[in-house]
């Protein structure tokens, strides 16, 4: 009697620590910033992303996706004086992630990148 209910309780538990694993992953940036020198990026919930240059105040919000380490951003431009920076895509890689963007100046688009550290 006490090898049965020894196997059913370590039944439980195995199914109990088993259907954690699938939905333990939070595949969400919510609540967590990232920063580059004068930049912020502020994942405010599931879905929404906003940008701010630390120096002019200039911000801008956008939305973003998810997928494994890639994060895929729409509508996220942000507008300076002098130049607007679009934001296309990020991996994550640990406390780092390495954000795509582009921009036109002169007639003439240029994709660069930045490494932002989470906070």
């Amino acid at each position: 009697m006490k090898r049965i209910l020894l196997l059913i309780v370590a039944a439980v538990l195995t199914v109990c620590s088993c259907s954690k694993d699938g939905s333990s992953s939070n595949n969400s940036l919510s609540g967590t910033n990232w920063k580059y020198s004068n930049e912020i990026l502020q994942f405010t919930s599931g879905t929404s992303v906003t940008i701010t240059a630390i120096k002019s105040n200039d911000t801008a919000t956008g939305t973003y996706t998810l997928s494994g380490s890639r994060v895929t951003f729409k509508d996220l431009v942000l507008e300076t004086s002098f130049l607007d920076f679009a934001y296309d895509y990020a991996e994550i890689n640990g406390n780092m992630m390495t954000v795509t963007y582009h921009y036109i100046f002169g007639g003439e688009e240029t994709t660069q990148s930045r490494i932002y550290e989470k906070q």
